[in-house]
């Protein structure tokens, strides 16, 4: 795989796009790429872990790079997810999230969180670890926001048929990595 960081993938999405302004409008292209990509891509390369403590009312702030959740450990168990509503009108042991805040029933606990973190912003970083291993994730997740701006939903939709092809194979290699190519049980279901 060829390695890529940000003045190439202007460069790239430049070139492909055939629209010499990438570049004045990279920042914003960028911003909504991430957010897209952020969206669909939960593999090993974004987990992150943090011990969070949470306040008298048994509420914490998330960190600023959360994306996703994965699990809660409190002590050596794992905690369930329970609805905001079970969380704010009954006795509950679980818990839930609400915009940046995790709410819980425990006050003043330590616990370990266990995310998917947002892929460090490329315009600040200049490179991360998604575009190291796999820039065409990056490109098309651009390519897609350059043509929507100019209304070319054609050429929108076929790099959006791109990169969703691409994130489910760094799904699938990221599941084979982990786990190898055996089928394995998920709340019941063999996958």
């Amino acid at each position: 795989r060829q390695r890529m960081d940000y003045p190439e993938l202007i460069a790239e999405g430049t070139e492909r796009s055939g629209d010499s302004a990438v570049a004045v409008r990279a920042r914003m292209y960028l911003r909504l790429a991430e957010a897209e990509i952020n969206k669909a891509l939960r593999v090993a390369g974004n987990e992150e872990s943090a011990t969070i403590t949470t306040d008298a009312n048994g509420e914490a702030r998330l960190p600023d790079d959360f994306s996703a959740l994965r699990m809660i450990v409190m002590g050596n168990r794992e905690l369930s997810a329970g609805s905001f509503q079970s969380l704010s009108t009954t006795v509950s042991s679980g818990y839930s999230v609400r915009g940046d805040t995790l709410i819980t029933s425990w006050p003043d606990t330590d616990m370990t969180l266990h995310y998917y973190a947002k892929i460090p912003d490329l315009s600040l970083t200049g490179t991360n670890w998604l575009i190291e291993t796999d820039p065409a994730i990056y490109l098309y997740a651009m390519l897609e926001q350059v043509f929507l701006a100019r209304l070319d939903a054609e050429k929108a939709a076929a790099a959006h048929s791109v990169f969703e092809g691409l994130i489910d194979q760094r799904r699938r290699d990221d599941y084979v990595s982990r786990f190898g190519n055996k089928p394995y049980m998920v709340t019941g279901t063999v996958v």
